[in-house]
């Protein structure tokens, strides 16, 4: 059932930069039709340091945001995922940077011991400026990430030079694209720093201090070819009960240095943040889905809401 759903939505969207795959694509949660797609406006491929932007509020099944894009290809409103990581916490205000490397897959359980605030706090709003991964957790594995071994996130890999006065911690991302369902379709998947762990909207994000203007981080490509979407926000599944007030997205083409980039939050309102950061990788490029092709690499660092 749910390889006919995706196939189903794939056929009907491909050629577009938008996508939302039906629920059942988010592990431990039913098979469920997902509804029309919004519009969407963008190619794929090539592409300037700049491609896309997607802003507003979209459904992570239903009647998608609008995505707009040009060369490199729009990640566009993709939602979704799932993650098995265990997570530890410790006392409010730990910053994650101070914790010792993990390594999660999507697709399969990972034991994940990283120092951070409590995740089921959600009445006592986090004060700016904050590192993302001291409140929230990278395992909202979404499109290939739901197959073991497909995307891994690791942070003893990361052997860039950080930026000076960097916080949290540096993330190497390796995405193995999968054969698509259907000839011609796009490979595609992503990863959600989530709050609390897991969470698609069945419990109340992370309070976050209003205010906010702004989600920088730093990132870079192994190649300095890599077209990469991130977001922040944008978890808004209407059968769930919690979601997302905003949806900010922005791609980048990388380069081999870390870069700061920023992702604007100007005129965007929120109380509960479930979706703190995420990246989305898009190819029709099918040689980098066949046997033996090398994995798409690129880093993260310094992810944070400043104030």
């Amino acid at each position: 059932m749910r390889l006919l759903l995706t196939t189903l939505t794939l056929v009907a969207l491909a050629g577009c930069s938008v996508y939302e795959p039906p629920a059942g694509s988010r592990k431990g949660e039913p098979d469920a039709d997902p509804g029309p797609a919004g519009p969407g406006v963008g190619g794929a491929g090539g592409g300037s340091a700049e491609v896309a932007t997607t802003t507003g509020i979209g459904s992570s099944m239903g009647g998608a945001g609008t995505a707009v894009g040009s060369g490199g290809g729009a990640a566009g409103a993709i939602a979704g995922g799932a993650g098995g990581a265990d997570a530890g916490s410790a006392g409010a205000g730990v910053d994650a940077g101070d914790a010792g490397p993990f390594v999660s897959e999507g697709g399969s359980a990972a034991d994940v011991d990283v120092e951070r605030a409590p995740q089921d706090v959600a009445t006592v709003a986090v004060a700016l400026p904050f590192v993302v991964d001291a409140y929230f957790v990278p395992t909202g594995y979404m499109g290939d990430g739901l197959r073991a071994g497909a995307i891994t996130v690791e942070t003893s890999g990361c052997k860039l030079p950080r930026p000076v006065g960097a916080r949290g911690n540096c993330y190497r991302i390796t995405y193995r694209p999968q054969p698509p369902a259907m000839a011609g379709n796009p490979a595609w998947g992503g990863v959600y720093w989530l709050s609390p762990q897991d969470n698609w909207g069945q419990k109340p994000g992370r309070k976050v201090q209003p205010g906010a203007t702004a989600v920088t981080f730093y990132a870079a490509g192994a190649t300095g070819t890599e077209s990469v979407a991130f977001r922040t926000g944008g978890v808004q599944d209407p059968l769930l009960p919690n979601n997302d007030t905003f949806r900010v997205e922005q791609s980048f083409t990388l380069t081999t240095s870390l870069t700061k980039y920023s992702l604007d939050l100007t005129g965007q309102s929120y109380d509960t943040v479930i979706g703190g950061f995420a990246w989305i990788v898009v190819t029709y490029d099918a040689a980098s889905w066949a046997p033996g092709a090398a994995p798409i690499v690129f880093y993260l660092d310094d992810i944070e809401w400043p104030k």
